[in-house]
């Protein structure tokens, strides 16, 4: 694939990334602060591909700016994804009153960070620096040695005696850099891998295998909420009932993990 093709795939991208900015700086679209997290993943897994073909010294990298609006929205959807639990929960519970009070004055926080982050003009200018450094070519070998490094690095995570949090993350991370350029592969008529497309089941399994690491990922997350930072803001009568949900929760989450980790084993 020669510089010009790559470079279109990249375009696109920011294109996305701009009418989905556009969205969030209009009304807050919660479909778009998502869309444009997995539009940035799909962007940095792009980057760590094309840098294969680059020495160390040219290494292509998100610009800080950027990463800022993604961790900020990052923060924003996990806000509300908690609140989408506890919508959930309180059609069967009491209602947790002044702990949803003090999330939603968090996210209101979180939502004027994140509009105040957005430049459409800075997006521009970190399109047309990527765009700059691009290496002249991306060789089909070089895909093919991308795929091969990122189950490498699943199966040695999954060679580990005991699995923390974070390495079921990164295996999510990876499968989903495999996800991204299955796709991308698949839709650009520039990359000529049959070798890599042919097998069509391959991006089903990928993508559910991403999919259950993501609830586990968004479970932990939503313990992360149940805090001494949070909890000590509330009564503590609506404390000792979010201590229950809690020990709930976690041995839902624990449920999970293990078989997630049935699933990974069997896949790999």
């Amino acid at each position: 694939m020669e510089q010009k093709e790559f470079e279109n795939i990249l375009k696109k991208i920011f294109l996305q990334l701009n009418a989905l900015q556009s969205r969030i700086k209009k009304d807050l679209d919660k479909e778009a602060i998502h869309d444009f997290r997995v539009t940035v993943k799909k962007l940095r897994a792009f980057l760590r591909l094309l840098n294969l073909e680059l020495d160390k010294k040219r290494t292509i990298k998100l610009p800080q700016k950027l990463k800022d609006i993604y961790l900020t929205a990052g923060k924003t959807r996990d806000l509300q994804l908690q609140l989408n639990r506890l919508d959930d929960l309180i059609k069967v519970q009491n209602t947790p009153t002044e702990y949803i009070r003090i999330l939603n004055i968090e996210i209101e926080r979180q939502t004027r960070m994140l509009q105040n982050k957005i430049d459409e003009s800075a997006l521009q200018n970190i399109a047309d620096k990527i765009i700059k450094n691009l290496p002249d070519v991306l060789e089909p070998a070089t895909v093919k040695i991308f795929f091969e490094k990122k189950m490498a690095n699943i199966k040695m995570l999954l060679s580990a005696e005991s699995f923390l949090d974070d390495e079921l993350h990164s295996i999510r991370k990876n499968i989903k850099d495999i996800i991204y350029i299955l796709k991308i592969t698949k839709e650009e008529e520039g990359f000529n891998l049959p070798d890599l497309n042919k097998n069509k089941g391959e991006l089903k399994k990928m993508e559910s295998l991403a999919h259950e690491l993501g609830k586990f990922n968004d479970g932990c997350t939503a313990l992360s909420f149940f805090q001494p930072v949070w909890l000590n803001k509330v009564s503590s009568e609506e404390k000792k009932a979010l201590k229950i949900l809690l020990k709930q929760w976690k041995q839902d989450i624990a449920l999970t993990k293990s078989n997630l980790l049935t699933i990974l084993a069997q896949n790999f």
